[in-house]
């Protein structure tokens, strides 16, 4: 089983290669929307978590990275 961070992760693209990588990964969904996230971690299962933060700032980045690495 792998770690995989996926941004973008509560929809379009992002949660369908989610969708698929979730049955054999350990899957990180990163997005901006919180609660499209936790939708989608609903759908996904125990295999998935999820972490709202916006990679266009540092805080954000920080705020991610922080929960990949605690989480992996």
């Amino acid at each position: 089983m792998k770690n995989i961070v996926i941004t973008g992760g509560g929809s379009g693209v992002g949660l369908a290669i989610a969708k698929d990588l979730a049955k054999d990964n350990k899957i990180i969904l990163v997005g901006r929307n919180e609660q499209k996230l936790a939708l989608a971690k609903r759908n996904l299962g125990d295999n998935s978590s999820y972490v709202a933060g916006d990679l266009s700032t540092v805080i954000g980045r920080k705020k991610v990275v922080d929960f990949i690495l605690k989480n992996t």
